[in-house]
């Protein structure tokens, strides 16, 4: 073999190993940027029957309605809701209040004493390779002391309060107002990391419907290691082609 392709093989394949380290240091950087808030925005569109869903639509996008499957109330989407709540068509002085225009099911919390507790975990559809996008829900008679608490496993990563959710000037539990009764459309930023959610009343109530998850898929952690693997695999393919000439 001549030095000059000795010289070409080494430049190739420092270059190799550059693009390789580029990847490893942009991945390293991605996981070490820190959390930011997630963004709000409000709107949906009409629902049969049950105020208003999202309006987002297309791939990874599921709904929950409460509606069941056998003419009761349940839950048909694959998440598992526990805690102190019920699902409840219809009103009940001094328990909990349809969303505006909503004839149908819907989830109210909580189902006794004058505050509590829903938590929806594990969602099934967040799977080891799928990242939560976003978030929606129809959230009826909004009051102050509602929220809605975001967590990886046991890590509180962001809240969204009552208080955020009204509209500008809107009346608190108010059963009728647009303003008080909203769809809420809520994105994660990239680095958060969310799989299960909390529903929290201080009082008399929380009631929400049509509740909507987006997922996209996420690379899986040995995606990077194959990428190099076969960087060094063709540098080394280069070199035995070099060796046979």
């Amino acid at each position: 073999m001549r030095m000059s392709d000795v010289g070409l093989a080494v430049i190739e394949d420092l270059d190799v190993m550059k693009t390789f380290r580029t990847a490893c240091l942009a991945a390293a950087l991605i996981a070490s940027l820190p959390s930011m808030a997630a963004t709000i925005n409000y709107g949906g569109v009409p629902a049969n029957g049950g105020g208003f869903t999202t309006a987002l639509t297309g791939p990874g996008v599921t709904t929950e309605t409460f509606n069941g499957t056998t003419g009761n109330c349940g839950v048909t989407t694959g998440i598992t809701v526990t805690g102190n709540y019920h699902l409840v068509t219809g009103s009940q002085v001094g328990y909990y209040a349809a969303p505006a225009g909503d004839t149908t099911c819907y989830l109210s919390i909580p189902q006794n004493g004058s505050n509590g507790t829903a938590t929806v975990a594990p969602l099934s559809l967040i799977t080891p390779n799928k990242k939560l996008t976003y978030f929606g829900l129809y959230w009826g008679s909004i009051d102050n002391y509602n929220l809605i608490e975001f967590y990886n496993n046991n890590t509180l990563v962001t809240t969204v309060t009552g208080a955020q959710a009204l509209a500008a000037n809107a009346v608190p539990g108010n059963q009728a107002s647009g303003g008080s009764n909203r769809y809420v459309n809520i994105y994660f930023s990239p680095n958060e990391i969310v799989n299960k959610i909390k529903f929290v009343s201080n009082g008399v109530a929380f009631e929400l419907d049509n509740v909507a998850f987006q997922t996209v898929a996420t690379p899986e952690p040995a995606s990077l290691a194959l990428f190099g693997g076969a960087l060094l695999a063709g540098a080394a393919m280069r070199r035995r082609r070099r060796k046979l000439t």
